[in-house]
């Protein structure tokens, strides 16, 4: 007689974990018993709304204990299973639906940090990263600083699946550099956090010209510079590049270094006396050499130096007064005039005619005295002025008294130098005589004096 077995495998203690991790190996362990014999045992496993079920083939383990290992994908969805056994009599069981948890235990990964690590101040900043993770990036956050008291915590912006990125300013005043690390963060909680890096600042800003003054030019005198800038780290110094049209057409220009502090800079040059044009621009530079240049600038030149008056030459031939005058000036001489009177009285202007350098005019003459006043005007109003009078000459009783005092004393000198050759002889002694009772007496020196008291 033949037995039939008809009697179900029976599962026992379920001994899988009831958490599984992401990337990691879920084992699945279940006891099983049959009165015959366990000839084959599997399970039947599918994640969260999944259609199709898996299949896993245990392998006994040891005596009624059968296990089977599956990897656990990255995925937060809940993982159902059942098992399933077959005795040698192919009489099968199963198990009830069974669910377990999956937990994501693996941190973000930071593939590729773009970010520069040297920027100029007051520049844009593009931080850039890419990041993965095995089920999803929730937020990427950025935390950066360029002083110990401004640290600011900023969220990225997401660029494509992997790609965040975020600008920002840096500071413009400031060589300090910035410092900077992520915050990473996945759907499930796990946060990763780098490790600080440095972005290396330099300063390529350069001055800044605020506002600039000049003087007055005037031919001659002294023009003052006077200009403000500034710079975001430290001014280093200012030139003043400066020209006049006279210099253009050699080629020449000064460069003068300005002297100041903090803001101000001025200095001073000397206008040429020709200059009618004054042409200049700024150069400021900072410590690190970033040079900023002005436009050229332009102004006039006012030419406030009168025409010198070197010499007057006034004579007088006949009836006519001639008049000579030399003129210079140090733009141009436009005009010289004449103003005359008679006898107190103006009787005209003249205009002087210019031959080889030299102003030239005539006027009649009238009586023996003339008064003239000489006007000599340049090219940009400047005037000035001489005023003198011409006399007649005349010849006068003095000149005759003069002219008779030396003939005579030059025949003096004559005598007297003939004498002491011995030509001439010396006068004979003077000899007085008096009468006296009728006859003559002669007298000494001493008796004439004597007698003349007496009277």
């Amino acid at each position: 007689m033949e037995v039939l077995d008809d009697d179900l495998p029976q599962f026992g203690r379920d001994l899988s974990p009831d958490y599984g991790t992401t990337g990691d190996n879920f084992s699945f362990v279940v006891e099983v018993t049959d009165n015959v014999g366990v000839s084959e045992v599997w399970v039947e496993y599918w994640y969260e709304d999944e259609e199709q079920q898996r299949v896993l083939v245990l392998e006994r383990s040891k005596g009624e204990v059968w296990r089977g290992e599956v990897r656990v994908e990255d995925t937060l969805k809940r993982l159902f299973y059942m098992f399933h056994a077959r005795d040698h009599s192919g009489n099968e069981m199963k198990t009830p639906i069974k669910e377990v948890t999956i937990i994501d235990d693996d941190m973000p990964e930071i593939l590729d940090d773009m970010t520069e690590n040297v920027t100029g101040t007051g520049n844009r900043v593009d931080f850039a990263v890419k990041v993965v993770d095995n089920v999803g990036i929730r937020e990427v956050r950025l935390l950066y600083w360029q002083s110990g008291k401004d640290l600011k915590n900023l969220t990225m912006e997401r660029i494509s699946e992997t790609s965040w990125r975020l600008t920002v300013t840096s500071k413009k005043d400031s060589l300090l550099p910035i410092r900077y690390y992520y915050q990473v963060e996945d759907i499930a909680g796990n946060l990763l956090i780098t490790r600080a890096a440095l972005i290396r600042v330099y300063d390529d800003d350069p001055p800044e010209v605020i506002s600039e003054e000049v003087s007055e030019a005037t031919t001659g005198d002294n023009c003052s510079f006077t200009v403000n800038v500034v710079d975001n780290i430290v001014v280093r110094g200012v030139n003043v590049q400066y020209w006049f049209d006279i210099w253009i057409s050699l080629g020449v220009s000064q460069n003068v270094s300005m002297g100041g502090a903090g803001e101000e800079y001025s200095c001073e040059i000397r206008v040429p006396a020709r200059a009618s044009r004054l042409y200049y621009r700024y150069f400021a530079y900072d410590e690190e050499g970033n040079i900023a240049g002005t436009p050229v600038f332009e102004k006039a030149v006012r030419d406030n130096d009168p025409p010198v008056i070197q010499w007057v030459e006034a004579k007088g031939v006949e009836d006519k007064l001639t008049l000579r005058v030399g003129v210079e000036d140090n733009i141009g001489v436009l005009r010289v005039y004449l103003e005359y009177y008679y006898e107190g009285r103006k009787a005209g202007e003249e205009d002087f005619m210019e031959r080889n350098g030299v102003w030239e005019t005539k006027i009649a003459l009238r009586g023996e005295r003339v008064e003239y006043v000489i006007y000599c005007e340049d090219t940009s109003g400047n005037v000035n002025q001489t005023r003198s009078v011409w006399k007649k000459p005349e010849t006068s009783k003095t000149i005759y008294y003069v002219v008779g005092i030396l003939v005579i004393m030059a025949f003096i000198g004559l005598m007297y130098f003939l004498m002491r050759k011995g030509r001439i002889p010396p006068p004979s002694p003077l000899k007085v005589f008096r009468r006296r009772e009728g006859r003559e007496e002669s007298l000494d020196n001493m008796d004439v004096i004597r007698d003349g008291k007496s009277g």
